[in-house]
Formats: C-alpha cells, sequence, structure tokens
C-alpha cells in the first residue's frame, strides 16, 4: 500500500504540473496572438494610409512649372505698369508655387516614411512569430512604430488636404494670369 500512495503522490504531482505547463504554454500563445493583432491593426493603418499618399504628385510639379513659367512671362514680356491688382496675384501665385513645393518635399518624405515603415513592421511581426524579442522589447519596439504611424498619417493627410484645398486659387489665378508675349 506505501507504494501506490507513493505512485499516487507522483502522478498528482505529474499532473498539476502538466497543467501548469499547459496554462502557462496557452498563456504565452494568447499574449502572442495579442501582440500579433496589434501588429497587424498597425499595418491595417498603414495600409489605409497609403490612400493619403495617391497624389498625381506630377500634376502638382507641373503646376510649379507652370507658376514660373507665367512670372517669367510677366517679367519678360510685359510691358504696362503692374497695378496693385495684377502685383497681388502675382504675390499669391509665388506663395502657391512655394506651398506646392513644401507640400511636394514633404511628400517625398512621407512616401519613404511609408516604405519603411512598412518594413519594419514586417519585422517586428517576424520577431514576434518566431519569439525572438522580451515583452519589454516588444513594448518599445511597438510604441515607437505606433507613434511614428500615427505621425504619419497626420502628415500625409495634411499634405493631401493643403494640395487639393489651394487647387481652386490655383486655376482661378492661372486664368487670370495666363499671358501671351502678343498682350
Amino acid at each position: 500500500m506505501f507504494k501506490f500512495k507513493s505512485y499516487l503522490y507522483k502522478s498528482k504531482s505529474i499532473l498539476i504540473l502538466s497543467i501548469f505547463g499547459l496554462l502557462t504554454l496557452s498563456n504565452c500563445r494568447s499574449l502572442n496572438n495579442e501582440k500579433i493583432k496589434a501588429i497587424q491593426e498597425l499595418q491595417d493603418t498603414l495600409i489605409l494610409n497609403q490612400e493619403n499618399l495617391s497624389i498625381d504628385i506630377t500634376l502638382f510639379k507641373y503646376r510649379i512649372e507652370a507658376i514660373e513659367q507665367t512670372i517669367r512671362n510677366y517679367r519678360i514680356n510685359y510691358k504696362g505698369t503692374i497695378n496693385q491688382d495684377l502685383g497681388l496675384q502675382l504675390s499669391r501665385f509665388k506663395v502657391l508655387k512655394k506651398i506646392y513645393s513644401k507640400q511636394i518635399g514633404e511628400y517625398d518624405f512621407c512616401s519613404k516614411e511609408q516604405k519603411e515603415l512598412t518594413t519594419q513592421m514586417r519585422n517586428l511581426l517576424s520577431d514576434v512569430e518566431s519569439n525572438s524579442l522580451s515583452k519589454n522589447e516588444f513594448k518599445q519596439y511597438f510604441a515607437k512604430e505606433k507613434k511614428d504611424i500615427y505621425e504619419l498619417v497626420k502628415r500625409s493627410e495634411r499634405i493631401k488636404k493643403s494640395l487639393y484645398e489651394i487647387e481652386p486659387e490655383y486655376i482661378k489665378l492661372e486664368k487670370t494670369l495666363s499671358f501671351s508675349s502678343e498682350d
């Protein structure tokens, strides 16, 4: 009977240790699943941000060239006196050129940042799946990537908004300031 009790205690211990091990293992898997889900949400945010960056940037580069050409035409070929109204329109045209130039620069930066963040998120996901990051390392990387992604989204939205808000004014000024050397 003594051997039976000893065997019973050993089997209880093994059973308790196995249940504890299974619970620990399932808890680790659920933590990894939560991390993966959070990473995928950020990746989805990046994918949605691609719409903000789907701007016809060549159109706006053309706008800059057209503004420069118009201003050059007035400088070289305009023989009359420039009244206050025409001067203000030309000044506003120059301001639009500066806005376009600045936003195109921002667009280039955001496009590069979008690509880099997409790669970084893929790397973070593979690190989580391979379990090569500690909990603290993951928190640090994830927090930084999340901050960078949300800043990128804000910047991209501002670029798109800014470029399309000034379009009506550009069109109006372009029609008003169209100049040919025969005038």
